[in-house]
């Protein structure tokens, strides 16, 4: 898991180089709202459902992203989606601050393509960029030659053991990117 992990930060730092609203709370205030970050250049977004048995990685997988900081340019971020066993939170990454906690989010399924959607509209409008790409983090069911073609497991029990539950079918999260208008150069499924 490691040595693929590696893999993921050597092609995101690869692409980062190579190129040179509304806050998410029930009842929809400004007040708890962070402060949008300055625009980037590009922003790669990493998507973790972790609330099933892959919790225990998302930490580590967290402090390797943080170990190779410094790969970053300096014009770019890395914005975390983490939905493990504890609440849901967004979390800034980049050269200059290291890995901050943008947001902490009500408790959600990260797997429902409406909440992915509404995760990746709050993600471009409070963490702007010229260019985007996608990790997807999780379990995933396959695509050849799978009856059905998912990615994630959201338990929605905040256990880190159980591997049933809500999956994001790969259909709705196409719907849920073309809804929010976001164009990814490239995603990628770990």
């Amino acid at each position: 898991m490691k040595r693929i992990f590696h893999i993921i930060i050597l092609l995101t730092t690869t692409l980062l180089m190579a190129c040179g609203d509304e806050p998410l709370n029930p009842d929809n205030s400004e007040k708890d709202s962070p402060t949008p970050l300055a625009p980037a250049h590009r922003n790669v977004i990493v998507y973790m459902m972790a609330e099933n048995s892959l919790s225990q990685y998302a930490q580590k997988d967290i402090d390797e992203m943080v170990e190779a900081a410094y790969c970053i340019p300096t014009d770019c971020n890395v914005v975390i989606y983490l939905d493990d066993v504890k609440s849901p939170r967004i979390y800034t990454l980049n050269r200059q601050q290291g890995l901050s906690e943008y947001i902490t989010l009500p408790e959600q399924c990260s797997t429902n393509a409406t909440t992915f959607q509404d995760n990746m509209d709050f993600i471009r409008r409070k963490c702007p960029a010229e260019h985007y790409g996608l990790v997807m983090w999780s379990h995933g069911s396959g695509w050849i030659p799978a009856q059905k073609k998912t990615v994630g497991i959201d338990n929605m029990q905040n256990k880190d053991n159980l591997d049933n539950g809500t999956e994001l079918d790969i259909c709705d999260m196409k719907r849920a990117i073309r809804n929010v208008g976001l164009h990814f150069d490239w995603i990628l499924f770990d």
